[in-house]
């Protein structure tokens, strides 16, 4: 199989026997966008997972409810994004909130894999983000110095 040849798995998200996307597991690139766009929630989502809680099935559920009433317009873009209609946030948001669990499910289940469960997945954006976090303070204080 060729690289170009890569096709995501996929997940028809189908509500009353119509089908209201295509889902697929977030990418690096998507998860980029999330970071740049949701850095606040994305904070608060990192530091309950990296805090030791330990995420069974049960408590990814949890996770995930919490998602829809802490962080209504992450979890439209997660989705949003999952269906390949980056602007399509606004429409997701007015989804009842069994049909954005479902997907939420779905698109974890498609993006976490037992070699990265979203565990280690956390950890290793929580990685990058001080690392990114880091290099921000120390370009800010070489500037301010140049400066004086």
């Amino acid at each position: 199989m060729s690289l170009t040849a890569y096709q995501p798995r996929r997940f028809a998200l189908v509500v009353d026997g119509q089908s209201l996307a295509s889902l697929r597991g977030l990418t690096p690139t998507d998860i980029h966008a999330l970071v740049n766009y949701h850095l606040a929630d994305l904070q608060r989502l990192f530091d309950m997972v990296v805090s030791g809680v330990k995420l069974d099935e049960t408590q990814t559920d949890t996770l995930l409810m919490g998602l829809l009433s802490e962080m209504p317009g992450l979890v439209a873009n997660i989705i949003a994004l999952a269906a390949d209609e980056p602007t399509g946030a606004a429409t997701v948001e007015q989804y009842p909130a069994a049909v954005q669990l479902e997907a939420l499910q779905q698109i974890a289940n498609m993006t976490f894999t037992e070699a990265m469960p979203i565990k280690k997945a956390v950890e290793v954006v929580v990685a990058l983000l001080s690392r990114k976090s880091a290099l921000k303070t120390a370009i800010s204080k070489t500037l301010k110095k140049k400066t004086n």
